[in-house]
């Protein structure tokens, strides 16, 4: 049992180097891992949530998605910060809008901090 699980580790390290070459000599390698990452990350996340959300509130179930994609989102390194404090009501609710023409849309929305609050 131990020697099937070294090899599954060999095979697995050795996609990973494979995968890590090829990033480092095609752009187009490293767009599509950083794609898969997405998708694989937005799965996870939604076959957690389908299970966290029968037994929680809408707020909390919010509050765990962005708990999901926040990794995934440094894995990437995507970070948007939002600066003007003094435009900020802190008694309001706000909506952060995005166009949707990629998945990576929904990565980067969890990703959004406000700064100076």
């Amino acid at each position: 049992m131990a020697d099937l699980i070294f090899q599954i580790l060999n095979y697995l390290a050795l996609v990973v180097l494979i995968i890590t070459i090829g990033c480092k000599i095609s752009p187009r390698c490293l767009y599509y891992t950083k794609v898969t990452t997405i998708y694989i990350g937005l799965l996870y996340m939604g076959i957690v949530l389908s299970f966290y959300g029968l037994f929680h509130k809408s707020y909390q179930t919010s509050r765990m998605a962005k708990t999901l994609l926040d990794p995934i989102g440094k894995l990437l390194n995507i970070n948007y910060r939002v600066e003007g404090k003094e435009l900020i009501d802190n008694n309001k609710a706000y909506i952060v809008i995005a166009n949707h023409q990629h998945a990576l849309d929904i990565v980067s929305l969890m990703q959004v901090k406000i700064l100076n609050l």
